[in-house]
């Protein structure tokens, strides 16, 4: 058997969700509420109270709403004009809000009304959420290839940490260019933490078993999105800050996660770590109520031709990579002990080397075009959903909830008709439904067309979501183990590229109504034709090495087998 055959041997050999699985697993999806929080509550932190300009009646002249030669005030959101009820004419404005904004809630309430961004300071509402998604591209460079380097366990602890520290520092933030660069920081841990926990849950299952629990990262992320409804509705009466400081208090179990998570099994067998797997291997026998011998007895596979005992008083406690430099000590009583030296036990795959070849080539071209147009059609329907008419929070509500149905039939079919059939149909719904929706805007604007374009505007929501999620699976298992996360890790860039894009969507629609909903649907639909070129995942072994990965797209994949009882035969 190769590697990748004997790493899913080992944990269908301990249970497939067992009590440690399952405990791993909810490490892994809870970090997805601290990115929820911070992405989606800026809505609420960050809402545009009505305004109108404060004038100083005394300057103009201004008794009672007129002015001393009988005109009277016009009062705009961003100017003051006066207007001569005897001509019927309106004179251009005289002042540009130079006295300030009077807003219909306190100063406190929001970053908008405490820093004064409205008016010509409106768009920098929107370069906050810009500056987020930028630090989240440059997160995913920086930090997903230094974990296939330095393990998933270090980064993804320590780098929440840090996110946890920046998000209270942003709370205090004294004006707009502190709390603007802190946003920024505060993206590029959100990709740290975030998507080595994506990485570490891909890899803690056996092929039967990844789709299905991997999947309900989309469960998690939309109860994320809607846990920030009740906190900003107790929130609402009070200063911004206190809001943002209860949306960081879920992340303070990252201070005590280090002794809660374990690193990946599959990168310390990759990267010849044989005494860590051998222990991690131990602990979830143990807390599955099962025997670790079978494993044990695969690990020894594994390393057959490439280990070295670690002995103690003549028996074996563990091996290790002879491929790496164990410097030997005697520590007491005989025992030897070997210290690893970081030198792999399987070649790392350089970028050179990665460049040359053609699969992971078409393979990255592709993925970066898929997550750019999710996450710009992603947010950008979900930022242009605040613009409707109503309740805020109801407004918000509607727009998360949908994201269930969605998840439900995600997980169904993932596992049922592949990744890749997956994906086009999410895409091609989204795709389909959004364009159909800008046409119903662009040719009639009668109730019931507004209302079924909206309607079909909630359903592009639903493929798009639907799709966000399935390529979040489906991305890393495209790429071999030690290139897994920095190809998730590029391609989760190019999406912030589509993120940071979203914001404009609104301004966009303000002026052309058809024009988003177009720009999307035809985007999601080109993406489906791209899909086709890449191999489909489902029941297939994830890739070690580019060799594999070569042999990999050579052979067809297996043919679905028949399930009984939700049980692959």
């Amino acid at each position: 058997m190769d590697t990748v055959n004997d790493v899913d041997e080992i944990w269908l050999s301990l249970g497939t969700f067992g009590l440690y699985q399952r405990f791993q697993f909810l490490l892994c999806m809870v970090d997805i509420i601290p990115w929820a929080f911070v992405t989606m509550g800026f809505v609420f932190v960050a809402y545009k109270p009505p305004f109108s300009c404060n004038v100083d009646h005394i300057s103009f002249g201004i008794t009672n709403g007129s002015t001393n030669d009988g005109g009277d005030l016009v009062y705009g959101l961003c100017s003051v004009a006066i207007h001569n009820s005897s001509t019927n004419q309106t004179h251009m404005p005289i002042t540009n809000c130079q006295h300030g904004i009077n807003y219909s809630v306190p100063e406190d309430r929001t970053i908008v009304t405490e820093f004064d961004l409205v008016c010509d300071r409106g768009s920098m509402k929107d370069l906050t959420q810009t500056l987020l998604m930028l630090g989240l591209g440059v997160g995913a460079l920086l930090f997903t290839p230094m974990s296939d380097k330095f393990g998933r366990k270090p980064l993804n602890v320590s780098v929440h940490i840090v996110s946890f520290i920046l998000s209270i520092g942003i709370s205090f933030s004294p004006n707009y260019i502190v709390y603007a660069i802190l946003r920024f920081l505060i993206g590029t841990t959100l990709s740290g933490f975030g998507l080595t926990a994506s990485i570490l849950s891909l890899e803690l299952f056996p092929r039967q078993n990844r789709g299905r629990f991997y999947s309900c990262g989309l469960f998690f992320w939309t109860t994320g999105c809607l846990l920030v409804v009740p906190i900003s509705y107790l929130c609402k009466n009070i200063s911004w800050r206190y809001l943002q400081l209860a949306l960081t208090l879920v992340s303070t179990y990252s201070l005590i996660k280090y002794w809660l998570i374990d690193e990946s099994l599959r990168w310390l067998i990759a990267n010849g770590k044989i005494c860590q797997a051998k222990q991690i291997i131990e602990r979830a026998a143990r807390l599955n109520k099962t025997t670790p011998q079978k494993a044990l007895a695969i690990l020894d596979k594994i390393t057959a031709e490439n280990t070295l005992s670690v002995t103690a008083n003549g028996t074996t406690i563990c091996q290790i990579s002879t491929t790496q430099v164990p410097e030997k000590n005697e520590v007491g009583n005989g025992t030897i002990v070997h210290e690893e030296k970081t030198a792999p036990m399987r070649t790392s795959i350089s970028i050179s080397d990665a460049a040359k070849n053609k699969h992971v080539i078409k393979v990255t071209l592709i993925s970066w075009f898929m997550w750019m147009t999710n996450s710009l059609t992603y947010y950008g329907v979900f930022l242009m959903s605040t613009q409707l008419d109503g309740n805020r929070f109801l407004n918000y509500t509607l727009s998360s909830i949908i994201e269930y149905p969605a998840f439900f039939l995600q997980i169904n079919l993932i596992n049922r008709i592949g990744r890749q059939k997956t994906s086009i149909l999410f895409h091609s719904i989204a795709g389909v439904s959004l364009i159909t929706a800008a046409i119903l805007l662009a040719t009639s604007d009668t109730t019931e067309t507004i209302f079924a374009s909206t309607a079909l505007s909630l359903v592009g929501k639903f493929g798009i979501t639907g799709s966000f999620s399935t390529i979040y699976l489906y991305t890393p298992e495209l790429y071999p183990t030690n290139l897994r996360n920095a190809g998730i890790g590029v391609s989760s860039t190019a999406g912030r590229v589509g993120g940071m894009i979203a914001p404009f969507a609104g301004f966009l629609y303000e002026k052309v109504i058809w024009a988003p909903g177009t720009v999307f649907g035809l985007m999601c639909l080109t993406v489906s034709f791209l899909t086709l070129f890449l191999p489909e995942t489902h029941g297939r072994e994830l890739p070690q090495t580019l060799v594999e990965l070569n042999t990999w797209y050579e052979r067809k994949p297996p043919k679905q087998k028949k399930k009984i009882s939700n049980v692959e035969i």
